[in-house]
């Protein structure tokens, strides 16, 4: 107990007892007896000052694109293929900026460990929400999102003029496969196939690709774009190896960004 019935009485006494002292003793006294609510309240409004500057300085997404197992790259590679679509794309620095994923890698064929399983999820939300426009992946997995259903069809996002200068390069799937597929993968019980190492390099290596016929299939959609002849990606050493499609993205909230993106992936430097 400190003697005192009120606050108020506390706080004159001690005051009584500063008069005639210096400087020194009051300050000590505010700090014995004010330091921790000067240093909540200092530290509230440096929360608050971080938070508003945040959502201040935040930056608009007006184009995003996933690259699923683009291959090992460099950080300058990153930046400079940011940079760069930037450029193409006429965004302005100030406000908005390229989303842009080298990183999401998928095992090819199964989807078998935790890292997987991670990645599927990321993706899922983001294309659930819109956050992507476009995504490039390797053939195999490419061709697990058509049949998850995660792409629009082409001419939902071009024209017809614009197709039919790509038509050698159409990614088809078969839609009355793709509903079977997903009447499959509906039951509990069923376990997706693991393919050999000879069927993914059948359907997805550089040597000896043959794209899916439409003239085979019941139902042709065309729903991708092959990219293994693409500048861009040659330019900066991404998929190498392998065969990319790329896929407008269900939801997505730039389409005419996505059209735009693929005009550079195919044009010549």
């Amino acid at each position: 107990m400190s003697g005192y019935d009120t606050v108020e009485e506390e706080t004159r006494a001690q005051r009584k007892k500063l008069r005639g002292k210096g400087v020194k003793a009051h300050l000590q006294y505010y700090w014995d007896y004010y330091r921790w609510p000067v240093l909540i309240a200092a530290a509230a409004v440096i929360f608050a000052v971080s938070i508003l500057h945040g959502i201040l300085t935040q930056k608009q997404t007006a184009f995003s694109v996933v690259l699923i197992n683009s291959g090992t790259y460099s950080g300058d590679t990153y930046n400079a293929l940011r940079e760069k679509l930037g450029r193409e794309l006429a965004i302005d620095p100030s406000s908005e900026e390229v989303y842009l994923d080298l990183n999401a890698t998928l095992s090819v064929g199964s989807f078998s460990s935790q890292f997987d399983m991670a990645t599927l999820e990321k993706l899922a939300a983001q294309q659930s929400s819109g956050d992507i426009d476009c995504m490039i992946a390797d053939a195999v997995n490419f061709e697990y999102y058509t049949k998850a259903g995660s792409f629009v069809l082409l001419s939902d996002v071009l024209d017809e003029e614009q197709i039919d200068a790509l038509r050698d390069r159409i990614y088809y799937v078969d839609g009355e496969e793709i509903a079977k597929w997903q009447e499959l993968t509906s039951r509990s019980d069923y376990e997706l196939p693991v393919p050999t190492r000879e069927e993914i390099e059948k359907k997805e290596g550089r040597e000896g690709y043959c794209a899916p016929d439409p003239a085979d299939m019941e139902q042709p959609e065309a729903v991708g774009i092959l990219l293994d002849e693409s500048p861009l990606l040659n330019q900066y050493g991404l998929y190498a190896k392998t065969i990319p499609v790329l896929g407008f993205c269900q939801a997505a909230r730039h389409p005419e960004q996505a059209a735009e993106f693929l005009r550079i992936a195919l044009q010549n430097p």
